[in-house]
């Protein structure tokens, strides 16, 4: 059985040899051209490749930074929305204590004239 198995490596190395060199004869330098041209586009998109990762990761990492800016001036004016809106609330109570306060005066003086 080995020795079947031998012998059939040899014919099939043999035939394999016989039909590159058939190849050779018949196509010979369009093979080695289209090969070239092959490798050199396989390069060429293994560059590209690299560079459009290369683009997308720098897009990604712009985004992330435009993201962030904008969470930092969101916060901002909602803290600036906060303090304004604190501000008139305390200035809208202090005009109805001034107001209170007023009615108060206003009710001992009209007291003070009816007496």
């Amino acid at each position: 059985m080995n020795e079947v198995k031998k012998s059939e490596v040899p014919e099939k190395n043999d035939q394999a040899h016989k039909l590159d060199a058939i190849k050779e004869i018949i196509f010979g330098d369009q093979i080695k051209e289209y090969a070239s041209e092959f490798k050199e586009i396989k390069e060429l998109i293994r560059i590209q490749r690299e560079e459009l990762l290369q683009d997308i990761q720098s897009m990604r990492n712009d985004l992330e930074d435009l993201m962030f800016q904008s969470k930092l001036d969101v916060e901002k004016a909602i803290e600036k929305f906060e303090n304004e809106t604190s501000e008139k609330l305390s200035a809208m109570e202090q005009g109805k204590t001034n107001r209170t306060a007023l009615a108060d005066m206003l009710e001992d003086l009209a007291h003070k004239l009816r007496a």
